[in-house]
């Protein structure tokens, strides 16, 4: 989704990008464009940081990122099948 047309629907799912390619607001607007409903972007490395430089609009679906090491666990265990997301809170 760094690009206007992804290689396939993501009408309905949660997308997960790498960080890179374009802008984290470009990466965003496409997603919401193609119908996503969350965005996760996973970071060059283990820190985290404020995406501020190219403010969101109101955003309308969530965006969050995560750690290189989750990030490719996601990639390298992902089968082309459904998968569940689970929040654990204390």
């Amino acid at each position: 989704l760094d690009f206007d047309t992804p290689s396939h629907s993501v009408q309905g799912s949660v997308v997960v990008m790498r960080r890179g390619g374009c802008s984290f607001r470009e990466k965003y607007l496409n997603a919401v464009r193609h119908g996503a409903v969350g965005v996760v972007i996973v970071v060059h490395d283990e820190s985290l940081f404020l995406m501020t430089s190219d403010p969101l609009p109101d955003p309308t679906i969530p965006i969050i990122q995560i750690s290189r090491y989750d990030g490719e666990f996601l990639f390298e265990n992902y089968r082309g099948e459904p998968i569940s997301l689970f929040s654990i809170q204390d």
